[in-house]
């Protein structure tokens, strides 16, 4: 983290402004001002070898894709190019919002402009409530794919993103249909697995009946989320299980085009001849 909070004063309002005023402003305007506002306090995004999203902590691709775009900022222009756009909103805004600008508060709306949020949990704690959830959603008998809720899916996305590889395996034994969990943010468990590169978690997802071509909000598939993320291996993997490189992203951009990585681009593009 920066220190540009407490060294730009006019900033942090502009910044507990926006959170006041969120309706005001469209969901485009709060990605650009998301996008300022973490180049400003944190600095450059992580280069693409890094995760995309996490599950419950979940910083989305849109967030994400706004921040990486202001890279290369200095905090200090950052944070003037946050205040421009809250002064294009409102030239007023500085006469209505609190005094108290040490009340920011943290969110993990997808549409506020955040640093942290009091919702943000360890991933000890995290680890040990999805499993909570698990295990109370299967002492239901009839516990099965039509009566399985949201939040017993986003669950099993979160012991997914951390891996728990053996504890999953236990309960894919018995409940097939979870390998196709899809979070309540629209990423299957297996985004979260290509996400992060875990091949043997990949496989097993893909073994119990993963979508190998699921799509998420963005329209990507967990081939685009291999790609992009440098996970070469599972690229392999997923392509193994007849994902198609050929399937394009609400960007229009196939998994290919949203690769850095050149032996990544190598293998899609031959693949496809």
């Amino acid at each position: 983290m920066t220190d540009i909070l407490e060294k730009n004063t006019k900033f942090a309002s502009a910044a507990k402004y926006c959170a006041e005023n969120v309706s005001s402003f469209s969901n485009d305007e709060l990605l650009e001002l998301y996008g300022y506002y973490k180049q400003a306090t944190v600095g450059d995004s992580p280069n693409s070898g890094s995760s995309v999203f996490s599950v419950f902590s979940l910083k989305d691709k849109a967030k994400a894709k706004s921040w990486a775009e202001k890279k290369g900022i200095s905090p200090e222009d950052a944070a003037e190019k946050y205040i421009e756009l809250i002064i294009k909103k409102n030239p007023d805004w500085e006469t209505t919002i609190g005094k108290d600008i040490r009340e920011i508060s943290l969110s993990n709306s997808t549409s506020i402009p955040v640093m942290t949020s009091p919702d943000d949990k360890g991933i000890e704690e995290i680890d040990i409530e999805s499993k909570g959830i698990i295990n109370n959603a299967l002492l239901n008998p009839n516990f099965n794919e039509s009566n399985c809720s949201n939040i017993v899916f986003d669950a099993f996305c979160s012991q997914v993103n951390n891996n728990n590889i053996d504890y999953i395996k236990g309960i894919l034994d018995k409940f097939q249909f979870l390998s196709r969990s899809t979070s309540s943010e629209g990423s299957t468990a297996l985004h979260y697995a290509c996400d992060k590169g875990y091949i043997e978690l990949s496989a097993l997802l893909l073994k119990y009946g993963a979508d190998p071509n699921g799509k998420d909000k963005f329209g990507d598939t967990p081939l685009h989320i291999s790609a992009t993320c440098d996970n070469l291996e599972c690229v392999k993997l997923l392509t193994s299980y007849g994902a198609d490189p050929l399937i394009v992203n609400d960007d229009g951009l196939k998994p290919q085009e949203t690769a850095d990585n050149t032996e990544i681009i190598s293998f899609l593009t031959n693949l496809k001849k």
